[in-house]
Formats: structure tokens, sequence, C-alpha cells
């Protein structure tokens, strides 16, 4: 019950209330790879914007939560992924050839 009536992260202004994904990079390792497989990796501004491949885990959605649920598992008294990320909702455009529709699948 206690849980349940816990405030969640939007509501302190921390986290958007709702979150729509578009045809994003959710892990940008992978995403790096891909680019070094179409020699665009060269051009790509992700190197320096996301402070090399040492940071890259931090700002991969995908990394960040297993890392959450990693970490969940060793203190389960953390709170629920759930209830510290608003809902949301990812699509992804098969066709798309920037960022491969796997980014958003897994």
């Amino acid at each position: 019950q206690a849980a349940t009536n816990a405030p969640r992260a939007s509501d302190a202004g921390g986290m958007p209330a709702k979150f729509l994904g578009i045809s994003g990079v959710y892990d940008i390792g992978k995403h790096y790879i891909h680019e070094r497989k179409r020699y665009v990796h060269v051009i790509s501004p992700m190197w320096i914007a996301m402070g090399g491949p040492d940071r890259w885990h931090h700002y991969s959605p995908t990394r960040v939560t297993q890392a959450h649920t990693n970490t969940r598992q060793q203190n389960p008294g953390m709170r629920p992924l759930g209830d510290v990320m608003p809902p949301l909702v990812l699509t992804h455009s098969q066709d798309d050839t920037t960022v491969p529709a796997v980014s958003t699948a897994e």
C-alpha cells in the first residue's frame, strides 16, 4: 500500500510525466558499432557529445535500466523501475537506415 502512494519522480519535477521515443538510439555502444559498419563514425558527434566510450553506459537508456534492474536484484528494498520512470511508448520504422529498428526492439 505505501509503495502505491509514494510520489513518482515526475511529481517532483525530476522526470517528465510521460515519454514518447521515436526512432531513438537507446544503446549508444551498439549504435556506434552500427555507425562504424557504415563508416560514418568518424563524422558522428556521438563520441564527443557522450564523453567517449567510457561514459556511454551512463547515457544509454538500455544500459541504465539494466543497471537499475541488476542493482535492485541485489537490494530488494530499492524502488521498482516502474516507480521511478515515467510511462513510455517507443516506436520505430522498419525502413529506418540511420538507426536500426532493433535499437528500439531491444
